[in-house]
């Protein structure tokens, strides 16, 4: 799965996304109330960066709203959705085919449990430069005073050999290279994945 991500400005390429979120707000006054994340630890129901099929980058909300069995909205996000039966899924189904998107990064975060305790090591999981996590994204009907912003979850498949020793899943990963590919109809989440991930206890 993927709970938390990161972005780090220092990198040319998330600094300029991060300068273009900046213009954004300048631009649209209903944005400015918005806690706009666009470097350090990503966390579910950030508004962050994310880059669209029309080759812009927008602020949407990390995390589909969950519903209770009474059909009311529930505090809990849905935050992933698994790349092997996205297509079967009706939460996911219509997204994924229309409105893909793309989460810059410059990696994530996972948990390793340590075998027979509840203690778990953070691990952080990153590429040689800046990597895009496929997404899909919906518009909901916004609740309470908050601007009804585009809602995405991140695509996952089975963790690739390097990391598998951590978590058996990972996010969809690409490099810049071939990311945009992502955003094309007919890619499947597997196509061109990174595999050659690293990886490091977080501090």
């Amino acid at each position: 799965m993927c709970g938390r991500y990161y972005i780090e400005i220092s990198d040319a390429a998330l600094k300029e996304i991060a300068d273009e979120i900046l213009r954004i707000m300048t631009d649209h006054e209903e944005y400015k109330q918005l806690q706009i994340k666009f470097e350090g630890e990503i966390f579910p129901t950030n508004v962050v960066p994310v880059k669209t099929a029309s080759d812009r980058i927008e602020v949407m909300r990390w995390g589909f709203s969950g519903f209770n069995q009474g059909g009311k909205r529930s505090a809990q996000p849905i935050i992933n959705a698994r790349s092997e039966t996205v297509l079967e899924k009706p939460t996911f189904r219509k997204a994924v085919l229309e409105q893909r998107c793309l989460v810059p990064a410059s990696g994530y975060y996972e948990w390793k449990k340590h075998l027979g305790s509840s203690l778990k090591d953070k691990y952080q999981i990153h590429h040689d430069a800046p990597v895009y996590l496929a997404g899909c994204y919906r518009l909901e009907r916004a609740i309470d005073d908050q601007v009804n912003l585009p809602r995405f979850v991140i695509l996952t498949k089975p963790a690739a050999e390097s990391i598998a020793g951590i978590h058996d899943r990972m996010p969809v990963v690409f490099d810049g290279q071939h990311a945009s590919q992502w955003l094309l109809e007919g890619m499947s989440a597997a196509d061109y994945a990174l595999s050659d991930l690293q990886f490091e206890l977080a501090s």
